[in-house]
């Protein structure tokens, strides 16, 4: 059964004492990750949440956010983590659109937002210094430190889990549209891309997409199905303390966006030329076309980096895969689809894809579900696609691109 919590019991036992989340403020071995994760999970039990049940995330530091998310994943619900600085009208539209159970936070980010208590009536559950001191000095967090009370069995007789489950929900900030997820379309991507990549136990990733949003949250999962140590600042848009977290906690391997690391070379460029010998793999995700010149410059930079560029919008993260140091004849592309993955065009040029990492569909907006996926399950975006002979994405661009992309063709013809 392909449920997220099995993945990270197997990790967890093989690498208890081994660092799974950095950030800027804190850091959590595998081994304490998984205690707080089923001590928050069992607590929700305990409170009343149940399978299905949405659990807003307000926390600002990464550790205690995905630990959060985790727990409520283990526990059944629906995690919905929120970016603490989206302007509060837009985090009580979320809140109210998805009647959550209760509210995930600590004291100081929840004093960012005043209007909630006031708004919401909701009941936070605050998850800081005092709850993890409590759970501490608790019997289960002792019987947990051999792992002795954590096992497959336990999890499913307490939760019913299933892999169609809903477990994460990701807020688009531009459209407004919550998407939801499953344990399978998280973890196919996760499973497949990981074999792909060459992503190791011993990959120390700085990770600068936000971990709030489907393409951020899914690539923790990566890390953390397959050993690896996630370092992730609460600010991923400081891009002048880039270098300085690279070197600090030597890390080896960069997720980022197409925008970010545009902006690291063109803002800091002598700094990451600098550091970019200790990168030797770099994942671009995103659905942002991205032009010849820039994934030269990438190469350029990078020398010694493998560097994978993924095409996929929210609601269908990862759909695309492409080595572009080792097809340099091809550097327009977005490459093949991702294994089990498919992807076409219909009649005006849209794409179309299909496949188990795409969301169940949009919150409460069957009409925009109707709109969105045909009698087949093909999941049709907004951007455009040119295919080469052999069926692969040759090119990806928006709807008013096509001087840019005509631009883009050229400059590779030459």
């Amino acid at each position: 059964m392909e449920l997220i919590h099995k993945y990270l019991i197997e990790t967890v036992q093989s690498y208890p004492g081994k660092k799974a989340i950095i950030s800027d403020k804190k850091d959590i071995s595998y081994g304490d990750f998984l205690k707080y994760t089923v001590a928050l999970s069992d607590t929700l039990i305990l409170e009343g949440l149940h399978r299905g049940d949405r659990m807003i995330v307000l926390l600002s530091d990464p550790v205690d956010l995905i630990t959060a998310c985790s727990a409520v994943i283990r526990s059944g619900g629906i995690a919905v983590p929120i970016q603490t600085t989206l302007p509060p009208s837009e985090i009580l539209d979320i809140i109210n659109r998805t009647s959550p159970f209760s509210i995930i936070t600590n004291r100081s980010d929840y004093r960012l937002l005043p209007t909630l208590s006031t708004t919401t009536g909701q009941l936070p559950l605050f998850y800081d210094d005092e709850f993890l001191s409590q759970m501490s000095s608790s019997s289960l967090y002792h019987h947990l430190s051999e792992f002795k009370d954590e096992n497959w069995d336990k999890v499913l007789q307490l939760t019913n889990l299933k892999e169609f489950d809903y477990t994460f929900m990701d807020y688009n900030a531009i459209t407004k549209e919550l998407s939801v997820f499953t344990h399978q379309s998280i973890l196919h991507a996760a499973r497949k891309i990981n074999s792909l990549t060459s992503l190791l136990t011993d990959s120390i990733e700085f990770i600068t997409t936000p971990i709030t949003n489907i393409i951020g949250f899914n690539r923790v999962i990566h890390l953390l199905t397959s050993g690896g140590t996630c370092v992730i600042r609460s600010n991923t848009s400081d891009i002048l303390e880039y270098p300085s977290t690279i070197v600090k906690h030597n890390c080896n391997t960069w997720y980022t966006t197409h925008e970010t690391i545009m902006n690291a070379l063109n803002q800091i460029s002598s700094l990451m030329k600098d550091t970019s010998s200790r990168i030797k793999l770099i994942g671009i995700g995103g659905d942002v076309p991205i032009a010849f010149q820039d994934k030269q410059k990438i190469l350029d930079v990078f020398v010694n980096a493998k560097i994978y560029l993924n095409y996929g919008p929210p609601e269908a993260p990862t759909s695309t895969i492409l080595d572009i140091r080792n097809n340099p004849g091809k550097l327009n592309s977005y490459g093949a689809a991702a294994p089990s993955v498919e992807i076409t065009n219909n009649s005006n040029g849209n794409i179309l894809i299909h496949g188990p990492h795409l969301m169940a569909g949009y919150w409460e907006n069957n009409n925009l579900d109707k709109s969105r996926f045909n009698e087949n399950g093909w999941f049709r975006t907004d951007d455009f696609i040119l295919l080469d002979e052999n069926g692969k994405t040759q090119m990806v661009y928006k709807k008013d691109d096509l001087a840019k992309i005509t631009n883009t063709l050229n400059s590779d013809a030459h």
